[in-house]
């Protein structure tokens, strides 16, 4: 996971910081500013946090399930783990398909 977390902070870190006005230094940085966005969409306008679920193809059903059983736990983190570990997969899959140089 270590290795995943570091593909993660090489990856999104800089896309986010070229899109917001943002600047993150860590990974941790970055889910923590990510918890802040989602707090602010679920407080304001869920039906557009769930569209932008959608579009980076979290699944909904799995957000609602995990916050089900989770009750109690802060929502905005669960959905940021979420959307983070879909990241993750999307890295390793890239990884495992990108022909080798030969």
């Amino acid at each position: 996971m270590k290795e995943t977390v570091e593909e993660l902070e090489q990856a999104i870190v800089p896309l986010v910081d070229e899109y917001s006005n943002v600047s993150f230094k860590a990974f941790e940085d970055l889910r923590t500013w990510l918890i802040s966005q989602i707090t602010e969409l679920i407080d304001r306008d869920f039906e557009h946090l769930l569209r932008i679920l959608y579009l980076i193809d979290v699944n909904e059903m799995k957000v609602r399930r995990l916050i089900a059983e989770n009750e109690g736990e802060d929502a905005p983190s669960i959905i940021a783990d979420l959307i983070l570990e879909r990241q993750a997969q999307k890295i390793r899959s890239r990884k495992k398909y990108i022909p080798k140089d030969g």
